[in-house]
């Protein structure tokens, strides 16, 4: 059990990735790095459920954040999007709230962000999961034992390594401090009318004192209608510089 999770399955994981990477470059694939308006972001909550011989088991959700595909209306961009692991469909409402008001108010309009799932945030679990396993008399050695075989430690590393090293590749050097210095004013993009009405709408709505889960479905309470969309023309990318050449 030991040699299977310190060496076959890292090298097995290790190689797939290898191996993905290999037969995408042979097949002539490039990375690129898509800018989306954020008003064609959509969000979509799914439930997955695995089906066995004893009948279903393991169901969970997942929120996946896609640019749709500028020419194929209904469709999403392929290649592109994020998809997350969450505990539930109403974990999902809360984490595609949150992102809405980032981008629609500001950072002062959500928590600050945590440290979570990187090594330092790993040993301040440990450390307070040994507190309370002690403070209930329990051995903290089967919990411990439980996240070596999870591989834990190494998902904290890896997904430290990943957010440092991996994901500031994702534009050519130098670009996004570039791309990041503020436009003049007026060459500000404005959200549609409709986006700002349903804004401001929903701002009423937490100052009467509701919250997003009492809401329910926006568009059908406020009257949007995203009906009759028709092809725009594609978004603007560019090269995923660890990739180039």
């Amino acid at each position: 059990m030991a040699m299977l999770h310190l060496v076959v399955l890292p090298v097995l994981a290790i190689g797939y990735v290898a191996l993905y990477r290999g037969v995408r470059r042979l097949a002539g694939w490039r990375k690129e790095t898509v800018f989306v308006p954020w008003e064609d972001v959509v969000a979509v909550a799914t439930r997955n459920m695995a089906v066995t011989v004893g009948g279903p088991a393991g169901i969970g959700w997942e929120l996946h954040i896609l640019p749709p595909d500028p020419e194929r209306p209904g469709y999403s961009l392929a290649g592109a999007g994020i998809s997350a692991n969450v505990t539930s469909l109403q974990m999902a409402l809360m984490q595609w709230e949150l992102i809405r008001r980032y981008m629609e108010e500001g950072p002062e309009a959500v928590p600050e962000s945590a440290d979570d799932y990187s090594v330092a945030w790993y040993r301040e679990e440990m450390a307070r999961q040994k507190k309370r396993y002690e403070r209930e008399g329990k051995p903290f050695w089967h919990y411990r034992l439980k996240c070596w075989m999870e591989l834990g430690y190494f998902a904290s590393w890896y997904t430290e390594y990943r957010v440092n090293h991996v994901l500031p590749k994702a534009a050519p050097e130098g670009w996004l401090a570039e791309w990041s210095q503020p436009l003049p004013e007026d060459e500000w993009a404005q959200p549609s009318a409709e986006l700002t009405e349903l804004s401001r709408q929903v701002e009423a709505a937490y100052e009467r004192g509701e919250t997003f889960l009492d809401l329910g479905p926006i568009e059908q309470r406020f009257g949007y209608d995203a009906a009759g969309e028709t092809p725009k023309a594609a978004y603007p990318s560019v090269p995923f510089a660890a990739h180039v050449g």
